[in-house]
């Protein structure tokens, strides 16, 4: 995994992870401080063949693909962009998983950040993954 800064206006944290063949892993995105992530591009490169796929969660919650954490993003040739508007603490996780015998696969991520204000600090929104919530349902 490779995480690499660009300081402009707007600011992108870029990101490189390659998952082996045959595999599924878990890794952290740290992007270095507390952020709001505006828009995250996920790239999966032509000759993934829908063969591999990624998830990205903060604190336990899967926000890409937003769902129960069953889902993956899967893809061949494929950039997508998702407006989050997320503020974050700046830890990221990145679930990858590689059904293909033979060969390794990269993604590459783009996070657009900018700096939280005092008002967003301070009125985070806490994100609670849904199998808490249905920890008690009947």
């Amino acid at each position: 995994m490779t995480a690499v800064v660009v300081d402009s206006n707007p600011k992108h944290i870029f990101n490189t992870v390659t998952q082996g063949a045959n595999s599924t892993s878990t890794t952290t995105w740290n992007l270095g401080r507390d952020y709001v992530v505006e828009v995250l591009t996920i790239q999966i490169p032509e000759g993934h063949v829908g063969l591999t796929g990624i998830q990205v969660s903060y604190q336990g919650v899967f926000i890409v693909p937003w769902n129960d954490g069953t889902h993956f993003l899967v893809g061949n040739g494929l950039v997508e962009k998702f407006s989050l508007n997320l503020y974050t603490t700046g830890i990221l996780a990145l679930t990858t998983v590689n059904t293909d015998k033979a060969l390794a696969h990269k993604f590459y991520l783009r996070a657009q950040v900018r700096e939280p204000t005092a008002p967003e600090v301070a009125s985070a929104t806490v994100l609670i993954p849904t199998a808490t919530l249905n920890a008690d349902a009947p």
